[in-house]
């Protein structure tokens, strides 16, 4: 009976403890507001001619990757440390147009996008994943990285040979 009555006081302290806690957590939420970043646009465009349009009315180069996004390990890691930050977006606002060839192979893509992709890859004799391309606004390249190299999101740009802040 003992045994019992002391299992009951342990479980009821322990109980309390997780919803003092939880009760101090919500309370810290609340003394600090989470400050919400400024939206960051993160728009590629998958038609080459339309990112051109635009790079000539604001007189921007254009990033373009050309990608394996569901398959390729180097595209993958550069998705994940580069392009899923906002740091980079937040380098490339303003600066570059973005254009993404992707040569997925287990995600679904419309006939248009893929023809988009295969048109990039031949224009510009794509031949590894990844690859990224700094073009003028004429479609010009600036400069052609193959493979991931490893550098701070916010530093990607200035990577490229012929890239201007």
């Amino acid at each position: 009976m003992k045994k019992l009555l002391l299992s009951l006081l342990v479980l009821a302290g322990v109980g309390n403890c997780v919803v003092i806690n939880a009760a101090e957590n919500s309370a810290e939420k609340k003394v600090a507001p989470a400050v919400k970043a400024a939206a960051v646009e993160k728009k590629w465009y998958t038609n080459l001619t339309e990112a051109m349009e635009k790079a000539r009315q604001e007189k921007l180069p254009i990033l373009v990757l050309a990608t394996g996004s569901d398959w390729c390990p180097p595209c993958k890691r550069l998705e994940k440390e580069i392009f899923s930050k906002d740091a980079f977006y937040k380098s490339a606002a303003g600066k570059v147009v973005l254009v993404k060839a992707d040569f997925p192979r287990r995600r679904p893509q419309t006939a248009a996008e893929r023809k988009q992709a295969e048109a990039i890859a031949r224009q510009f004799e794509v031949e590894a994943f990844p690859t990224v391309l700094l073009l003028n606004s004429d479609g010009k390249v600036l400069d052609k990285q193959v493979g991931y190299r490893r550098v701070a999101p916010q530093n990607y740009l200035e990577s490229f040979k012929g890239f201007k802040k």
